[in-house]
């Protein structure tokens, strides 16, 4: 008698799923933000370049990549959960796309604070590319679970 895989039983739906949490899952670890910190000070304007920081950098970074990491074993255990893990995972990616999340703190000292100080924080492809999967997951998930029961 021979085991059957616990794959066999998926649908495209739920492939798309586990792909969509796992590319979430990855996208932590590619930049999410490029920083500049511009300071004016008695006329001089200085402008101090940090670089790329991925999602590891940033506490919502981890909790996002818990949180793709649950909806990756939920959507293999196809569990009703993941659209939960996914809705989560969307409002973190916002909330840093938006400015919700105040950087300041991670990235101006004390020095900054004598002048006229801005900090730009352009996102990048990881951020992006996190909020598409964690949205895709997120719907492939309450597609497969909910629609038939909705519609």
């Amino acid at each position: 008698m021979s085991k059957e895989p616990a794959v066999a039983g998926f649908q495209a739906e739920e492939y798309l799923s586990l792909l969509a949490a796992a590319v979430a899952a990855g996208s932590v670890f590619f930049p999410w933000f490029q920083v500049e910190v511009v300071t004016s000070r008695s006329g001089y304007t200085t402008l101090q370049q940090y670089g790329f920081f991925n999602g590891t950098y940033l506490e919502g970074g981890w909790a996002g990549l818990s949180l793709a990491l649950c909806c990756l074993v939920m959507a293999f255990l196809k569990v009703k959960w993941g659209t939960l893990a996914g809705l989560c995972n969307v409002l973190i990616g916002l909330s840093y796309l938006l400015g919700w999340v105040d950087l300041s703190a991670k990235f101006l000292t004390a020095d900054f604070n004598k002048g006229n100080t801005m900090l730009l924080a352009e996102p990048q492809t990881g951020l992006y590319l996190f909020i598409f999967s964690s949205f895709a997951c997120l719907m492939i998930t309450f597609r497969t679970h909910y629609a038939s029961r909705v519609f």
